[in-house]
């Protein structure tokens, strides 16, 4: 009787035993549909870190990891999403990166937002081109160029603006956005060119802009307490010399 229970012990341990193995291999062999890494495509650069090729998944929103395998990802490589990626409608770029290289996201047909880092440096040449779509991004404190054609074509982006980073502008970073206005306090080199190019501008975020308005309500508002003080004293002093008549 023992010698059977313990048979039975001995069986339900290794099925266990096997079901657990199954699912170790599964794990390693084929991954979970939403662990992301097991779907890019990248190269490592001179410097040791990885270069984003590409991505063979079809998902709307994707992050793009600061590093994979414990090795950091530096730069987005050239093309490798752009119109290929049809189904992207928000992307979001880890910390870490700081290169958005030519033509990466070019007439990416459905992206509506994307997240850049705060450790980003460039976007070059046609990185956003033709995403026609794009209706929301914000370009970091760090950005130091944007390139030729960067956001060309982008006809549904309402408002960027453009960091004091900024050193360079390539030609035609902001042709065709129709619906563009510029926010050019902090750089004066985006007003320049937003001017050259006809491009609409705003100050209204900047910190600038409300200490001058701020400014303006001041001395607005002694002007106005100086003038009641004057014409004050003007009444009084009519009052009190009809008074002195009488």
């Amino acid at each position: 009787m023992n010698s059977k229970k313990e048979l039975l012990r001995v069986r339900i341990t290794l099925t266990a035993g096997i079901l657990a193995l199954i699912a170790i291999l599964a794990l390693v062999f084929l991954k979970f549909p939403d662990n992301t890494d097991a779907r890019f495509v990248y190269e490592t650069n001179k410097d040791g870190k990885l270069v984003i090729l590409g991505y063979t998944g079809d998902v709307k929103k994707l992050t793009i990891p600061s590093e994979i395998d414990g090795v950091k990802v530096s730069e987005i490589g050239e093309r490798a999403f752009g119109s290929i990626s049809s189904s992207l409608k928000k992307v979001i770029i880890s910390e870490g990166i700081e290169k958005i290289s030519a033509f990466a996201f070019y007439s990416c047909p459905d992206l509506e937002s994307v997240s850049l880092p705060s450790t980003l440096k460039y976007i070059e040449e046609g990185a956003f081109g033709q995403c026609k779509y794009l209706t929301k991004i914000t370009l970091p404190s760090s950005l130091e160029y944007i390139g030729p054609s960067a956001f060309e074509g982008c006809m549904m982006l309402p408002s960027v603006k453009v960091p004091a980073s900024v050193s360079e502008i390539g030609p035609d970073a902001f042709l065709g956005c129709e619906s563009l206005v510029l926010d050019v306090s902090e750089n004066p080199l985006a007003a320049e060119m937003a001017e050259s190019y006809g491009i609409p501008t705003s100050f209204e975020d900047s910190g600038n802009y409300y200490m001058l308005l701020a400014v303006g309500f001041a001395v607005f508002g002694i002007l106005i307490f100086v003038a009641v003080l004057v014409i004050g004293n003007k009444i009084i002093k009519s009052k009190k010399s009809a008074s002195d008549k009488e």
